[in-house]
């Protein structure tokens, strides 16, 4: 089974093969401080620094905190920035590549910087106009941003089905408050995640994971998991505040190390 993210957490880094980042800054850019998340790690006003970030991982992964982070080195990446992004300076994402950079093969890194698109999640045909901000930053851009990171993870794919293939009776919702380890109400987590299992992966057939970790309102990514056998979990947040997993320091400094799993 493959186990793939879709945001630049490092903490379990060994049951994981690959991620993909759409507007995210690197692991740990903020350092649990929220100044420093919105000046840098967003707006990019002063330059993150990538190498401190990469001792700060190996220091966690030498005190048990974090898995090792050699274990990236087979890893793939899909990174993308929009060119017209006014949330997340494309500084910012260009950053996380660096960091991945130092662990993966720059064969096994895939970037987009030029598609003429706003702070969203890029679609074929769904979403506000491309280059438009807007709730819930889901742009209809003619660029197929699940498709890409799918295809960067697992090589080349048909294309994805239709939106009728979408079964709601595939989408089972958990309880996300056992994992928060202590004032659950004062995180931005909601109380419940989803994850969606096509039904033929109900059928004694073996597939892989995808855990979307995200915050602001949207993961297209359901459509492609129905032709290509992909559980898919979708791990949901309170829309309280603007938070994306763990970079608001929502749960606390622990979100970084293995204790929330």
């Amino acid at each position: 089974m493959k186990l793939v993210f879709s945001r630049p957490s490092i903490n379990y880094v060994n049951l994981k093969s690959g991620v993909g980042i759409i507007a995210g800054g690197p692991y740990y850019c903020a350092m649990g401080n929220l100044a420093l998340a919105e000046a840098d790690c967003i707006h990019a006003f002063s330059k993150i620094n990538v190498d401190r970030l990469v001792s700060l991982t190996q220091d966690f992964a030498d005190k048990g905190w974090i898995d090792d982070p050699s274990h990236l080195s087979s890893h793939k990446a899909y990174i993308f920035s929009g060119a017209l992004d006014t949330v997340v300076n494309q500084d910012v994402v260009l950053a996380s590549e660096q960091y991945l950079g130092r662990y993966l093969s720059s064969n096994n890194i895939v970037a987009d910087y030029n598609l003429q698109a706003e702070h969203c999640m890029p679609t074929l045909t769904y979403g506000e106009a491309c280059e438009v901000l807007s709730s819930p930053y889901i742009g209809d851009c003619s660029f197929d941003g699940a498709g890409k990171i799918f295809e960067t993870l697992y090589g080349d794919m048909t294309a994805p089905p239709s939106p009728t293939s979408f079964s709601s009776s595939s989408l089972y919702s958990f309880s996300q408050t056992p994992l928060i380890p202590y004032l659950p109400s004062l995180s931005s987590i909601a109380e419940e995640g989803f994850i969606y299992i096509p039904s033929s992966c109900l059928e004694d057939r073996e597939c892989n994971l995808h855990v979307a970790l995200h915050g602001c309102n949207q993961v297209l990514l359901i459509n492609f998991s129905l032709s290509h056998k992909l559980h898919l979990s979708l791990l949901s947040f309170f829309d309280s505040e603007p938070v994306c997993w763990g970079g608001w320091r929502c749960m606390g400094h622990e979100w970084r190390v293995q204790r929330l799993g």
